[in-house]
């Protein structure tokens, strides 16, 4: 069991979101040796590269980049499963599935979802690891 996860049970912000701690912990044992300071490392390039591909995302329907924003979402749903955000990959894949059959029509309230997840795991991998700094 990973050393920097601080709680045994899960968490989730008004039940929307949760880390699956599981997964997590694996992630900390068999990627980065139960290293700290590799996770710290790996969790803050995440929550960057998520911001970035959030900014990709939104950039892509405002300028209807269906293929970029298939892309995007992609990158992100296969970035969240690593970090155990099973519920904003599930809606990154929903988004994805959208952009490439161009039945687009949930993809604002997807968009839009997937923006207040990423919040929240902002928020919950922040309190889950020491160490882990958010942008002001």
């Amino acid at each position: 069991m990973s050393y920097l996860v601080k709680k045994s049970t899960s968490v989730g912000i008004d039940g929307s979101l949760s880390l699956d701690r599981e997964l997590l912990n694996s992630f900390a044992s068999d990627i980065c040796g139960d290293n700290p300071d590799i996770i710290v490392d790996l969790v803050q390039i995440y929550l960057q590269s998520k911001e970035d591909l959030i900014e990709q995302i939104t950039s892509a329907w405002n300028s209807k980049d269906y293929m970029l924003l298939r892309r995007a979402a992609h990158s992100l749903k296969s970035s969240s499963r690593v970090f155990g955000a099973n519920l904003l990959a599930d809606n990154c894949q929903r988004l994805e599935e959208a952009a490439l059959t161009g039945d687009l029509v949930s993809a604002p309230d997807l968009i839009k979802r997937i923006v207040e997840q990423s919040q929240q795991m902002t928020r919950l991998l922040a309190a889950e690891f020491e160490g882990v700094e958010t942008a002001k």
